[in-house]
C-alpha cells in the first residue's frame, strides 16, 4: 500500500467504550432500568479489548499471512501464550495467576453470553416465594468463583463493568510491561491507531480514549500502566 493510510487498531476504542459504558451505568439511579444494559455491554467491551489487543499484536509481528487463520482458533490465553513466545521466549504466562484466571472467567462469561444455551439451575427462592411476573427483575444468582459476577449476565451491574475494565488491564499491563518487557511508549505502537504519511508512521491517540482512562484511574484506581503518559497529557491540550 502507497501514500497515505490510517492502520485502524480497535484496542483503545473498544477499551475506552467499556469505561464509558461503565459510567454510564453507575450514573444511573436503581429506577432506571438501562443500568444493567450499559453494564452488560460495558463488559464485553471489556473482553472484545483483549481479542482486539491479540490481534493488534500478531497485526504487527511478521509471520505468514496463513498463521491468522490459525490464530483465530486458539483460546484467548492461547493466543498470548503464542504472541509471547513470539516476542518473549524466556518468559511463561501462568494460568494459574489471578491476573490470568480473571481473564479467562471473563472469556468463559462472554462465550456464554454470546453463544446462550438452556440451562438448568437449582432455585434461590423459596415455594411460592416469586410469580412468573417477578422472574424477570429477580436479582439473587449464584456468584462466579473468582470475580463474585453473577452467573446470569442480565444480572451485571455498573460495579461488574468496573471489575473487568479492572482485569483487562491489569492483565495487559502484566503482559505488555512484564512479560514482553515493553516500555509503555513501545505498547502504544501495538495498540494505537496509526497514521502513514511522508513515509513514516505516526502514533493516533485520541482525546476521548484520555478522559476515559484518566477517568477510570480517578475514580476506581485503574491501574493502567501500559498506557504512555505523554499520550494522555498531550491529547488533553
Amino acid at each position: 500500500m502507497n501514500g497515505r493510510y490510517w492502520n485502524r487498531r480497535p484496542f483503545f476504542s473498544l477499551y475506552s467504550d467499556a469505561i464509558n459504558l461503565a459510567k454510564l451505568s453507575i450514573s444511573l439511579t436503581e429506577n432506571e432500568s438501562n443500568g444493567d444494559v450499559l453494564a452488560r455491554n460495558s463488559v464485553l467491551n471489556s473482553i472484545f479489548s483483549l481479542e482486539a489487543a491479540a490481534n493488534c499484536f500478531l497485526d504487527c509481528c511478521d509471520q505468514p499471512k496463513s498463521l491468522s487463520k490459525s490464530f483465530d482458533k486458539l483460546a484467548m490465553v492461547e493466543k498470548y501464550e503464542l504472541l509471547l513466545l513470539y516476542k518473549n521466549r524466556e518468559k511463561r504466562l501462568d494460568r494459574g495467576s489471578a491476573i490470568v484466571q480473571k481473564v479467562s472467567e471473563l472469556v468463559s462469561k462472554r462465550n456464554s453470553y454470546v453463544h446462550p444455551r438452556p440451562k438448568s439451575i437449582e432455585p434461590q427462592y423459596e415455594k411460592n416465594e416469586i410469580t412468573e411476573r417477578d422472574y424477570q427483575f429477580s436479582k439473587n444468582s449464584l456468584l462466579s468463583s473468582s470475580m463474585g459476577f453473577p452467573e446470569n449476565p442480565m444480572e451485571w451491574n455498573g460495579e461488574n463493568a468496573v471489575q473487568a475494565i479492572n482485569a483487562v488491564s491489569d492483565f495487559m499491563s502484566m503482559f505488555l510491561i512484564e512479560m514482553c518487557e515493553l516500555t509503555p511508549k513501545d505498547s502504544m505502537q501495538f495498540l494505537c491507531d496509526e497514521l502513514y504519511e511522508d513515509g513514516v508512521f505516526k502514533v493516533m491517540f485520541g482525546k476521548e480514549w484520555s478522559g476515559h482512562i484518566i477517568y477510570a484511574r480517578r475514580e476506581w484506581g485503574v491501574k493502567s500502566s501500559f498506557v504512555y503518559e505523554p499520550y494522555l497529557s498531550a491529547s488533553l491540550t
